[in-house]
Order: structure tokens, then sequence, then C-alpha cells
């Protein structure tokens, strides 16, 4: 049995940015439409049918493709409602120091050398 749903989070709807590049099926479309890494989605309102879905993927994480990733969450991204592990999305938090972590890598990579660079070395 997984453990019950914190009522705060179930209420609450706030934006989340996927971990990892992930693909979902498109019913509409008819394809499987990729999402890249860092996509912003929505942490939506859980109703007893979306706590009973999230619950059930808890409790057989076989059938889902976990890979001890946490707790199940359900996001919106592009209008429907996904269903996607806790270790597959970053909190507003999560992203601003990923991106601050990133950003870093660049700047480094921009900064004027302080050393002579020539073929002469």
């Amino acid at each position: 049995m997984a453990k019950p749903i914190n009522p705060e989070v179930a209420r609450a709807t706030f934006p989340v940015w996927l971990s990892r590049t992930m693909a979902f099926n498109n019913p509409q479309e008819k394809v499987v439409k990729k999402y890249p890494k860092f996509t912003k989605a929505e942490k939506v309102k859980y109703t007893k049918k979306i706590e009973q879905y999230l619950s059930e993927m808890e409790d057989k994480p076989k059938l889902f493709g976990d890979t001890d990733s946490g707790r199940a969450v359900a996001i919106k991204l592009d209008g429907m409602v996904r269903y996607v592990w806790r270790a597959d999305v970053l909190t507003e938090a999560e992203y601003n120091e990923v991106k601050k972590r990133h950003r870093v890598g660049v700047d480094m990579l921009r900064q004027k050398l302080n050393r002579p660079v020539d073929k002469e070395l």
C-alpha cells in the first residue's frame, strides 16, 4: 500500500520542469511526442481518480517502469494530464539551482583567458 498523499500537496498547483527528455503518447495527433529537458509543466490538483491512479503506480512499480524514483506525480503538459515519477520533475528551487550551475559553466567558457594563446608555446 502506498503512503497517503499529503492533502496540502494534493490541493496545490505549481510550476514544474521536466528533469530529462521524455516521450508521451499524444492521442490527438496519434503520435508519440518528445518533450525536451526543462520543458515547463504544471502540477495539477489531485481528484479522487488521479489519487487512485497514483496510488496504483506506487503499488505496482514494475508495471509503470519505476526505478526507485520516489512518489508518483500528476502534471499537466500540453493541456493533458500526464503521470510521472517525482524524479522526472524539478520544482522551481531545483530548476533554479540547475540553471545556476549551468550558467557558471557557460560563464567559464566565455571568460577571456589570462594567459597567452600562441602556437609558439
